[in-house]
């Protein structure tokens, strides 16, 4: 089933934008997709109003708020014809249970209601892969709380009669200019020469490129009605840390060691740094979660992005490590769509 599209008030008039999470690593390529395309868009943020983050923005276009502020934001909802919910709290340890919870999955609650309230009735939130997944970590099941939020948000709006459209879309890992995570650590130490060479290792993941998952949102506000409400997205490809890494060194014009160090070795670092890490001696972000993420297969794949939303993966892994490499943050004027 095709997404229906109103070809002529898109032509008219393009929808009021607000975005959660703006400021963010999705959220910035987002505005920078939709101002660079003539919508009219808002930010709701923690961060006060600057005008050097977006160029397109001006002070009255940003609402400086907490998420659990519900008078500010729902304020910033009634000027919207569609809320794209960004806000999030990701790379936390696995500690941080209780922190997940109260932003990831009460900033979505709050959001749910203030769209109610101002009457806003369409809401794409961007949650992760990783809520199939919910015994995985705390962030994980914090997504599939999350998710289950704005489920019982449409089932409260129509038992009051009311309208209340969301879409829920799922990246895969999310790669691009300003990415975080354990990729961006890997990058970072193969650039300073203090990562070493990586175990063999095929087991499998998905990936998608910021820049699809912004045209997936993109169509998403622009649909009159959706085939479904859930988008699992990726770039078609599978990877493997050695995929990665070489990509990497192959980038930075580098010779790759042929030494491969033993997966012992990385456990057994990964091991003592989670120690450290529990004694409180050290806040670093490895641990044995992300040796856990190195190694884990996770072979999932969907045509979603190709087939249900009708747009080609313009880019793999590979495709954008220079631009991550430069640091540059840079998506084209013209609609990829």
């Amino acid at each position: 089933m095709d997404l229906e599209f109103d070809m002529t008030q898109r032509a008219q008039k393009r929808p009021n934008v607000l975005v959660t999470g703006a400021t963010g690593f999705v959220g910035r390529h987002l505005v920078d997709l939709l101002l660079s395309n003539q919508y009219s868009v808002s930010v709701y943020s923690r961060r006060e109003f600057s005008a050097s983050i977006f160029s397109g923005l001006a002070r009255e276009d940003w609402f400086t708020g907490e998420m659990g502020d519900k008078r500010t934001l729902t304020n910033a909802c009634e000027a919207a014809d569609v809320v794209v919910h960004l806000a999030n709290l990701a790379h936390a340890g696995l500690s941080d249970q209780v922190r997940h919870y109260c932003f990831n999955v009460e900033s979505t609650r709050a959001i749910c209601e203030a769209c109610r309230e101002a009457k806003t009735h369409k809401l794409v939130y961007v949650s992760s892969a990783l809520a199939l997944s919910p015994e995985t970590s705390a962030y994980a099941r914090s997504k599939q709380l999350a998710e289950e939020i704005v489920v019982k948000a449409v089932k409260d709006a129509a038992d009051s009669g009311d309208l209340f459209e969301p879409y829920i879309v799922r990246p895969a890992n999310i790669y691009g200019p300003g990415m975080k995570g354990n990729i961006a650590r890997l990058i970072r130490g193969i650039i300073q020469r203090r990562m070493p060479p990586l175990p063999s290792l095929n087991n499998r993941f998905a990936m998608v490129s910021v820049y699809d998952v912004c045209r997936a949102i993109k169509v998403l506000v622009e649909s009159s009605s959706g085939p479904k409400p859930f988008y699992l997205l990726t770039d078609g490809e599978l990877y493997t840390p050695n995929r990665v890494e070489s990509a990497i060194y192959a980038a930075l014009h580098r010779k790759q060691p042929r030494l491969r160090f033993p997966r012992m070795v990385f456990f057994a670092a990964a091991l003592f740094a989670e120690s450290l890490k529990r004694l409180r001696l050290s806040n670093a972000s490895v641990g044995l979660r992300a040796y856990q993420n190195l190694v884990a297969d996770s072979p999932l794949q969907s045509k979603d992005l190709k087939e249900i939303l009708e747009l080609s993966p313009t880019r793999n892994f590979e495709d954008d490590l220079p631009a991550i490499l430069s640091g540059v943050r840079h998506i084209k004027s013209l609609d990829l769509a």
